[in-house]
């Protein structure tokens, strides 16, 4: 799952004690939506403010109004024309880091937070977002140091021993953060967030009833963060496909709160899996217009346009996903699709080699070319590539039922048996494989496993299944 991702905008208020007098009712208003989250609101009182244009903390403002909105270029472009009236405002120094980290610059983000620290060495939010970096950048020993530092400058602030919880976690030791995500739970009874941290905990080890308690905890105590709205969703998406329509409603809600191109492509996701491709479309559409440089929104939506047969334009999607992200063979695979519905199956057989000569294990590449290779009737190179998938997926059971149909037409009934009964190991409620092995079973005149199997395969609703039943048994 590709969660939100929730950056702590952190920076002091009293950066707004300069304001003029006849601003002070403009400010006292945006100030409410802020604190409501209410910042598209937020964003369009501001502007009205006569002083806009002039004051620059009416402009400081507006730069973490567009933070919270998310909206990290314009965020930058702010922060730089701050800059240039005070090179050393360490709020907008701030901001400078915190785009260039979502934009995954991850050295230019260190130059701006080192920066401040340059400034003030008792900026505590510097190393906060220090310790964020480090993090992503899988330096943990020093993440701990300066979430560390933070927690010394400022000890009443829960979000620095989440932090914490969370770079234990991406250490590997999850055990660890659980502890540490409770025992802030305990220290901050009435903080959302850690509520949020234990529920993200427990849907990560699938255990989605605890994290549903967990996340509806955190909605009693933060009705309007759209991150808590974000992750129910995807709690209720995974949980089943009963809970699908309520997923998209909290996920709507989210986007609602707050619009956001990953709280986009999880309600496409959510709407795909509803049989809803309309809107599941719109979803994508909306999540690359938002985001457009993101080769994942582009690679879903082409195998969704695949789906549907659209091969032109998913040719054209699938496209622009690679041209984003060349090293991501799962594109090439969805595009080598793509080629074999057009019927250009030499491109698409290019592209099933340029993966396997990358990765010998891909399995979704010898899947799929051992289908294209049963439509041009190559059953030999079929075959060949159905035993290759096996030998690295035994279980794999779309391979295994495949290569039975192979072995039944080439005559191999006891090795087609042998497909179709580890098949059913893996899966007992397969009605067709239970109905294949029987039809085997009625060639080689075996009437008492004949009509076991075919009953079996009538129990999991085949009609056909229950009429050679009645014939036979």
């Amino acid at each position: 799952m590709k969660l939100k991702f929730k950056f702590a905008l952190i920076c002091s208020l009293a950066i707004f004690s300069a304001l003029a007098q006849n601003e002070e009712n403009c400010y006292s208003r945006i100030q409410v939506l802020f604190d409501q989250k209410k910042f598209a609101e937020a964003e369009k009182d501001i502007q009205k403010c006569t002083a806009f244009e002039s004051d620059t903390s009416l402009q400081i403002f507006y730069l973490r109004i567009q933070m919270s909105l998310g909206d990290f270029d314009t965020a930058l472009v702010l922060a730089r024309k701050i800059l240039v009236l005070d090179s050393v405002n360490q709020v907008a120094i701030n901001a400078c880091g915190a785009s260039h980290f979502m934009s995954e610059s991850y050295n230019s983000a260190r130059y701006f937070y080192n920066l401040n620290l340059s400034i003030d060495s008792s900026f505590r939010y510097a190393y906060y977002n220090l310790a964020m970096l480090n993090n992503a950048e899988l330096k943990f020993q020093d993440a701990l140091r300066d979430i560390g530092y933070y927690q010394q400058l400022y000890p009443e602030e829960a979000d620095g021993y989440i932090m914490e919880g969370d770079i234990y976690y991406e250490m590997g030791l999850a055990d660890t953060a659980r502890i540490l995500y409770e025992k802030t739970r305990e220290r901050f009874p009435n903080y959302s967030v850690t509520y949020q941290a234990i529920a993200e905990w427990h849907f990560d080890r699938e255990d989605y009833e605890q994290a549903l308690k967990k996340i509806d905890q955190a909605l009693l105590l933060d009705p309007l963060d759209d991150v808590n709205y974000y992750l129910k969703g995807q709690i209720l998406f995974y949980m089943d496909d009963q809970h699908y329509k309520e997923a998209i409603k909290n996920l709507k809600i989210s986007n609602e709160l707050k619009e956001d191109a990953t709280g986009y492509y999880a309600l496409a996701v959510c709407y795909e899996y509803s049989n809803k491709s309309g809107k599941a479309l719109e979803n994508y559409n909306r999540a690359i217009a938002m985001e457009n440089n993101e080769p994942l929104y582009y690679g879903e939506k082409a195998a969704l346009l695949l789906t549907l047969r659209n091969y032109s334009e998913a040719l054209d999607v699938i496209n622009q996903a690679i041209a984003r992200d060349t090293t991501d063979l799962y594109y090439y695979v969805i595009r080598a699709r793509i080629y074999q519905g057009i019927g250009l199956n030499s491109n698409a057989l290019d592209d099933y080699k340029k993966i396997l000569e990358t990765d010998s294990l891909y399995t979704d590449a010898f899947f799929y070319r051992a289908l294209l290779y049963e439509d041009l009737k190559q059953t030999s190179a079929a075959m060949d590539d159905y035993n290759a998938l096996l030998a690295i997926d035994p279980e794999d059971i779309d391979a295994l039922f495949n290569r039975a149909m192979l072995r039944t037409d080439a005559g191999d009934l006891e090795g087609a048996k042998e497909d179709y009964t580890a098949v059913i190991d893996l899966n007992e409620t397969d009605g067709d494989a239970y109905f294949n092995r029987a039809l085997i079973y009625l060639e080689q005149n075996n009437m008492r496993k004949f009509c076991s199997d075919m009953s079996l395969a009538a129990q999991y609703n085949s009609k056909r299944a229950k009429k050679l039943v009645r014939k036979y048994c």
